[in-house]
C-alpha cells in the first residue's frame, strides 16, 4: 500500500464510499470513477499540482515524451502506432479493465481495508491511449464497460488477463506494455 498521503486521503474517501453503500445500497459511479483515477493519478505521479483543483486528475496536461516515436508513454503503458492517431489528432485513455468492473470489484470486497483496497486498484487500474477508431471498435464490440466471457474464466487463456478487451478486439499492443504484466 502506498505512503503518498495525498494517495491515501483518496483511499479513505473510497473506503468511505463503500461503507455508504453497505449502509445505504446506494453509489455514485461518477464520484467513484473520479476518487479511483485520481488515486491512480496520484501514486502513478501523473497529477497535476496547480490550478484550482490541485491534485485532481487532469490526463490533458500530461505529454507525450518523444514525438519520433512509435509508443507513446503513460507511465510504462505504451500502444504501438500512435504516431498515427497523433497525426489525426484523435486518441483517448482508457482503462484496460473497465471502472465499471472495477467498481463492481470493489463493491464485492468482503474486507474493505485501505489495504485490500490499494491492493485491487493497484491491480486493476491501468490507462492506455488508444486511437478513437479503436475506441469505436471496443465499442461496437460490446466491450466498453465489460471484460469479455473468458476473462473470468479459469480454463479460458483470457483469465484475468487485463488486455483481454484488446486481445478480442484485434489491437495491437506494444511489447514493453505486455511484459509489464508477465
Amino acid at each position: 500500500m502506498t505512503e503518498n498521503k495525498r494517495a491515501l486521503v483518496k483511499l479513505l474517501h473510497i473506503k468511505t464510499e463503500l461503507d455508504f453503500y453497505a449502509e445505504n445500497g446506494y453509489i455514485d459511479r461518477g464520484i467513484f470513477r473520479y476518487l479511483i483515477d485520481t488515486y491512480h493519478c496520484i501514486v502513478n505521479d501523473f497529477c497535476v499540482v496547480k490550478g484550482k483543483n490541485k491534485g485532481d486528475a487532469n490526463w490533458k496536461l500530461r505529454k507525450w515524451a518523444d514525438t519520433n516515436t512509435t509508443t507513446v508513454s503513460i507511465g510504462s503503458q505504451s500502444l504501438l502506432a500512435v504516431n498515427r492517431a497523433k497525426a489525426e489528432n484523435e486518441t483517448t485513455l482508457d482503462h484496460l479493465i473497465p471502472i465499471k468492473h472495477i467498481i463492481n470489484k470493489l463493491l464485492e470486497l468482503e474486507d474493505n481495508s485501505l489495504e485490500a483496497i490499494s491492493k485491487v486498484l493497484d491491480h486493476s487500474v491501468f490507462l492506455i491511449t488508444i486511437t478513437s477508431k479503436e475506441d469505436k471498435k471496443l465499442n461496437s464490440m460490446g466491450l466498453r464497460s465489460k471484460m469479455p466471457k473468458g476473462f473470468g474464466d479459469a480454463d479460458d487463456i483470457l483469465y484475468q488477463n487485463p488486455l483481454a478487451r484488446y486481445i478480442v478486439a484485434g489491437i495491437e499492443v506494444s511489447e514493453d506494455f505486455v511484459d509489464s504484466f508477465t
